[in-house]
């Protein structure tokens, strides 16, 4: 195997050849601006987008054609911009069906498609132009440079399953992937067997950096805590789940370095990062526009609770435009060098699962399980008592019950088998009620456990 010098010195050369790139240099450049130079820089991208919606894309030309927004359909000041009708996930969805979002020279069969998370019970399918994917790759490599997270850094992530694209840094072994209850793979329980086992691994592998879901470094960080041990690892980047700060100055003492609190999905990465010694998140107000709005759709206040609205300036093939992604967020006035920031995001606050074995299950397993049924449309999992589980599937419309039951009889067995000692109960449905709030809880857990109790504090507290 190559050593992690000569593999160092490589990526040097490649990111000389990077840092001569346009995008990334002038990415690099603007950190150095005013605030107000990156409001005036912002607003010129918003108008040049909307500019380019109203005569190439079908959805918004309906959209638009009755708002006054000042000449020539542009945007005079930010204030301007809750004018603009906003776009929700089924919105969305149903443009997605009808094809009436992709803009024109912006084919469906010329982007590249991955689906969401499905965090709110209903898998997203996203498209990705090769003009967008090249700011997208800018945006995301100035934050791993923020973040201390370079090509040749050991890089350790928890997550999901196994399956990870290959690349030049796992050929050096600077690469590592633990996945976390994969469903058909019982080497990945969470029991606390396995995480002695997974702490053992980290040690090994002497990680630079550790990315995984909240949770599943909460069950980690936990462990170290009872057996009074710290590791050495110089950047922590907890993903995909609220992080409170409580927690963050935890994973601070039990994995010895500096968390990152970064923001971002699957629709519109890295969108908001901490700097070290700080806890607002710094807006990528250069490459998206992120609201914070209470419920008659106006911005909220410093310390004030609202929906996350979200616009891709660089998306062109099926733009986003006052996205509404399902996130909460406590807005902020502070600003950081040039950037916005916004005090926390409280979004994604799905639970975390304990069994009557003492094993763990994270939020993302149960998404994983379902988004890719053909036959369900959105999940709701509620873990009543230790060792009650019901599930409802809200099925498409032209699909029968039992279309999903057949379906979905693999996993029911599955599940079953993994589960000893706990009951579920399943329900199909035409439509999985809402809940009082604005935020779909896919998955919760009624059984007390403080990483779940602290978060449903915060919002009550909040509201």
């Amino acid at each position: 195997m190559l050593n992690q010098t000569l593999f160092k010195k490589l990526i040097q050369i490649k990111n000389q050849f990077l840092h001569e790139n346009d995008l990334l240099k002038e990415a690099n450049e603007r950190k150095k601006w005013t605030h107000q130079e990156m409001e005036t820089f912002s607003l010129k991208k918003m108008n040049i987008l909307i500019q380019f919606v109203l005569k190439n894309n079908i959805y918004y030309k309906n959209q638009f054609k009755d708002i006054k927004i000042g000449t020539e359909g542009v945007l005079k000041t930010w204030s301007d911009i809750v004018k603009l009708p906003i776009l929700t996930k089924e919105l969305y969805n149903k443009a997605i069906s009808d094809g009436t979002i992709f803009s024109e020279g912006y084919p469906s069969n010329s982007q590249h498609v991955h689906f969401s998370s499905g965090s709110t019970g209903t898998p997203t399918k996203l498209f990705v132009d090769d003009r967008q994917k090249k700011y997208l790759e800018a945006n995301l490599l100035r934050g791993n440079e923020l973040m201390g997270v370079h090509p040749y850094s050991k890089y350790l992530k928890i997550w999901r399953n196994k399956k990870e694209p290959s690349s030049i840094a796992k050929m050096f072994g600077l690469k590592m992937v633990i996945p976390m209850f994969d469903l058909y793979d019982s080497e990945t329980n969470l029991d606390p067997e396995k995480i002695s086992v997974i702490v053992k691994k980290i040690k090994q592998f002497k990680p630079d950096v550790i990315r995984g879901y909240v949770s599943a470094l909460w069950v980690i960080s936990n462990y170290l805590l009872e057996k009074s041990e710290t590791l050495r690892i110089d950047t922590i980047i907890p993903s995909a789940e609220y992080l409170p700060s409580s927690l963050k100055r935890q994973f601070e003492i039990t994995f010895g370095g500096t968390v990152f609190n970064m923001y971002g999905g699957s629709e519109t990465p890295m969108m908001a990062v901490n700097p070290p010694k700080d806890d607002n998140l710094m807006l990528m107000d250069d490459y998206y526009r992120i609201e914070i709005v209470d419920s008659n759709n106006q911005p909220t206040r410093p310390g004030e609770i609202g929906r996350v609205l979200v616009t891709d300036f660089n998306k062109y093939g099926v733009p986003l435009i006052r996205y509404e992604n399902g996130d909460l967020a406590i807005n902020d006035d502070k600003i950081i060098g040039p950037f916005r920031t916004i005090k926390e995001i409280i979004g994604r606050t799905n639970d975390i699962f304990v069994l009557p074995s003492g094993e763990y299950v994270l939020s993302h397993n149960w998404h994983i399980y379902f988004r890719n049924l053909k036959s369900v449309e959105r999940f709701k999992v509620l873990q009543t008592t230790i060792n009650k589980i019901e599930i409802q599937l809200q099925k498409r419309r032209n699909v029968n019950e039992n279309d999903v039951l057949s379906e979905i009889h693999p996993i029911r067995l599955k599940l079953k088998e993994r589960y000893k000692g706990v009951t579920i109960t399943w329900e199909v449905v035409e439509k999985i009620p809402q809940e009082g709030s604005s935020k779909f809880y896919a998955v919760k857990s009624m059984v007390p456990l403080e990483f779940n109790k602290e978060k449903y504090k915060l919002m009550k507290n909040g509201r």
